[in-house]
């Protein structure tokens, strides 16, 4: 049988494991991306649904065009879009006994607290309530 010199094998395990480390580190960038385009994907659901909302007027859908553009996540994309959307119907009054105006601005719709929301909306019809 044919003896192959150990320096050999070591050359060969050396560059396997500089290729493994390559193909990791590719693995990693290309899940990086895929995670920002879902992200890019899904802020463009939820500003084409709002978009296409009857139910919002201009002002309205700019404002969750701008809130949802904000999102670092799918889900904080969701529970914005979800929180305007269910705030849409809300009566002032309701909103109102929920928040404040002046240094911060709370909102509470479906349990969930929302200081960006909240400031979105409070302020608008705190403003046009006087």
């Amino acid at each position: 049988p044919d003896v192959v010199p150990v320096e050999l094998h070591e050359t060969k395990i050396s560059e396997l494991t500089e290729s493994n480390r390559e193909l990791r580190a590719l693995i990693v960038e290309a899940k990086d991306q895929l995670t920002k385009l879902n992200l890019d994907n899904a802020k463009l659901v939820y500003q084409n649904k709002a978009l296409n909302s009857a139910s919002l007027n201009e002002r309205q859908k700019a404002q969750i065009v701008e809130a949802v553009q904000s999102a670092n996540s799918v889900e904080e994309a969701s529970m914005i879009f979800e929180t305007i959307q269910n705030a849409v119907g809300v009566s002032h009054s309701t909103i109102c006994s929920f928040c404040y105006c002046g240094s911060g601005y709370w909102i509470q719709v479906n349990s969930l607290f929302t200081r960006y929301v909240a400031k979105l909306f409070c302020d608008d019809l705190c403003r046009n309530s006087s």
